[in-house]
């Protein structure tokens, strides 16, 4: 408010959409730049395949059918930014829409997310029960799912709880999903935290793997599934051209067997008003805050 009044001439909302839209719309003016290179919130939906019916893949794929990103697009404005893979566009590895085959792309359809629903055994639909934290964060990304997959007869019934105690007990295996908002500099560690088997969340060397990929068979054939192996690969080697190919490898893999689905990512902002100058070039720094040390006034302005 104290900069749209004028007040101030930097200010940081952060992921904030209806402020960032209120600004574009008050401050028409005002220059609105994200963070540095690969800090952005990447949003997914990671679902537990130990909490059926979350085990079967149709029920997966049902729930990403139901999933308009468009609903994103509509509440978030100019902090909507499409993702297409589990590692975001814009970091090293990260999916472009081009490198994903039209039937993984889960294009919002409803009929057939019924349908997908229908074969697993549930034609009507199903309950979830969880947790959410009272942080808008989290919350209003997963009251927008809860609205579109209650289109298909699944129904969220949640607790909203407060920050701390949800970060609790997601790591206690107690939520059948769970919307996540994480960045990671390099594509390698969004694999590692997130869906390597080590990371999951029931295991001494827990970290964010709340899907359990890794140690349960996720395409219904019997078997495990699992990027551990392509991880290593990854790691091993130092041919960056065999790095991003394998990355983008592991994600398909991944939009296949779908512990998680991509909802979409937006950037941290920081409008500034004209005159103003940072003095270095932030879009080209690794670093997720501003520095305003060297910062100054226009002259000529």
């Amino acid at each position: 408010m104290a900069f749209i009044r004028g007040d101030l001439d930097i200010a940081t909302v952060g992921s904030a959409a209806d402020w960032a839209i209120r600004i574009e719309e008050e401050v028409p003016d005002a220059i609105m730049e994200s963070a540095g290179m690969g800090f952005t919130n990447p949003f997914e939906v990671h679902f537990n395949m130990t909490h059926p019916p979350l085990d079967k893949l149709e029920v997966r794929q049902a729930l990403a059918y139901a999933t308009n990103r468009d609903d994103f697009r509509e509440f978030f404005g100019p902090l909507y930014y499409p993702s297409f893979g589990l590692i975001p566009p814009e970091i090293f590895g990260g999916l472009q829409e081009a490198d994903v085959p039209d039937h993984l792309r889960y294009e919002h359809n409803l009929e057939k997310a019924r349908e997908l629903l229908r074969q697993a055994g549930y034609p009507d639909g199903f309950v979830l029960r969880g947790a959410v934290s009272s942080r808008a964060l989290y919350l209003i990304p997963h009251e927008l799912l809860a609205g579109m997959w209650r289109r298909v007869g699944v129904i969220l019934d949640f607790e909203v709880v407060d920050h701390a105690a949800y970060m609790a007990l997601i790591r206690e295996d107690r939520n059948p999903i769970v919307v996540y908002p994480g960045n990671r500099p390099l594509g390698h560690i969004f694999l590692a935290h997130y869906y390597h088997s080590d990371a999951i969340v029931t295991k001494p060397t827990a970290i964010t793997n709340f899907s359990h990929y890794g140690d349960v068979d996720a395409s219904g054939d019997g078997t495990i599934d699992s990027i551990d192996a392509l991880y290593d690969q990854i790691v091993g080697t130092v041919d960056l051209r065999e790095q991003e190919r394998l990355l983008k490898e592991a994600q398909i893999q991944m939009l296949v067997h779908l512990p998680a689905f991509p909802l979409f990512y937006n950037p941290n902002l920081c409008p500034r008003r004209g005159w103003v100058e940072l003095g270095y070039d932030h879009a080209k720094t690794p670093i997720d805050y501003w520095r305003f040390e060297d910062a100054y006034i226009l002259a000529n302005w």
